[in-house]
């Protein structure tokens, strides 16, 4: 993503134009999930519940804590959006420079979390 923001910062065709630096193939929230949990060697189980249940079921201190998430983060998860990444695969494209899949780097963000995690505050993540 870096070298694509780079590409594009000098690209005169590109003054004025939006870009969305996504996955231009995303996965699913459960599939995200699916994914991190098996890079972190965890479980996981998907449970649909309405967003007002779950949310109240998160209030509870030690419930957050045993699944290590705070209830805001249902909200990041619940945001019915897709970005649009056609501006950046055609420019882009151009420049022989591709938008990674998440899964493709996702290892990657793993090692960096398990590295740092104790310099992270929780705080900082909501």
């Amino acid at each position: 993503m870096i070298e694509g923001m780079a590409r594009l910062s000098v690209m005169p065709e590109s003054a004025g134009v939006t870009y969305n630096m996504t996955d231009p193939d995303p996965l699913s929230t459960v599939e995200v999930g699916r994914l991190f949990a098996r890079l972190l060697g965890k479980s996981f189980a998907f449970v649909p519940l309405p967003l007002g249940a779950a949310k109240a079921a998160f209030s509870v201190g030690p419930l957050q804590r045993f699944f290590g998430m705070p209830k805001e983060t249902l909200d990041y998860f619940d945001h019915p959006c897709r970005y649009d990444a056609s501006n950046a695969l055609r420019d882009l494209g151009t420049a022989g420079v591709v938008c990674p899949h998440l899964a493709d780097y996702a290892p990657t963000l793993i090692a960096f979390y398990r590295k740092e995690k104790e310099r992270v505050r929780r705080k900082a993540m909501i």
